[in-house]
């Protein structure tokens, strides 16, 4: 399934969130992703071994699968933590893990604009 290519501006005092629907690259049919984990990585360059941002599925990390039947979940990335990120702009990608291995279904550029507000 190859990766759709989106870029998000990621407000420094505010939470992000991105909602996702997986759909089949092929069928267009929503993937039921019961039983599936998600995790997003955002790096300065792509070609580090060093992750300044990484959010999985784990309670509490910031994915939610909230409709896996048809195929949705959502990112959620706290102001707590976009605050203490050190890139003005990173490379990320978000994938899936299912049965039938791992997916890239999102990537682009994470691009956090400062703002002027404390």
């Amino acid at each position: 399934m190859p990766a759709t290519k989106r870029n998000y501006k990621v407000e420094l005092n505010a939470n992000l969130r991105i909602p996702v629907v997986v759909k089949d690259s092929v069928t267009k049919q929503v993937v039921d992703l019961t039983g599936y984990t998600a995790k997003l990585q955002a790096r300065p360059t792509q070609d580090i071994t060093s992750t300044p941002l990484y959010i999985d599925a784990a309670v509490g990390s910031g994915i939610t699968l909230t409709d896996p039947v048809n195929g949705r979940l959502d990112v959620n990335i706290p102001k707590a933590t976009i605050v203490e990120l050190t890139f003005k702009v990173a490379y990320y990608d978000l994938t899936i893990t299912g049965p039938t291995g791992t997916d890239r279904i999102l990537e682009g550029n994470l691009t956090v604009s400062p703002g002027v507000a404390a």
